[in-house]
């Protein structure tokens, strides 16, 4: 497009030159000028129709980029909106299973009488071992076979 577009504009100005020496030259250098005139001018005319023809192409050409363009953008952006989407669904999942192990582990801690805050405690709490010593003494419980071995730990200690 740039080649076609120098071309036309270089023959614009041989043209304005053949012009400019059209008033100064007669007789035999009058008619080559004239010739060479006329030579130009109809390349000139072919440089432009071939300018114009490069134009249209790149119209075309970018106009399709542009489309493609906005179709890709559209699908990375409903890419994300869908990962987001499965991110959040995720959170929520976890969210809602770590409430129910919550809840059912504070019911049944509730069930077979374990202090759970006395249990969780003790993992926090510097000075566990003297406050569980009382409890593990009075302990009325037996072990219940059926309870997860976490519970049967922390809960249902032999008596010292």
């Amino acid at each position: 497009m740039y080649k076609s577009r120098d071309r036309f504009e270089q023959d614009c100005l041989k043209i304005k030159g053949y012009l400019a020496q059209g008033h100064m030259v007669m007789g035999q250098e009058e008619r080559k000028n004239k010739a060479k005139l006329e030579k130009t001018q109809i390349q000139m005319s072919s440089n432009s129709n071939e300018y114009e023809a490069a134009v249209k192409v790149l119209e075309e050409t970018t106009g399709k980029w542009n489309r493609e363009w906005k179709a890709g953008c559209d699908k990375f952006q409903d890419l994300e909106e869908e990962r987001l989407d499965f991110f959040k669904s995720s959170l929520w999942s976890f969210a809602n299973i770590a409430s129910t192990v919550c809840v059912s582990d504070d019911a049944l801690a509730k069930r077979f009488g374990c202090r759970w805050k006395t249990a969780m405690w003790k993992r926090t709490s510097p000075s566990s071992s003297k406050i569980l010593v009382p409890v593990k003494r009075s302990q009325t419980h037996e072990i219940h076979q059926f309870l997860p071995r976490r519970y049967r730990r922390q809960c249902f200690r032999t008596r010292i």
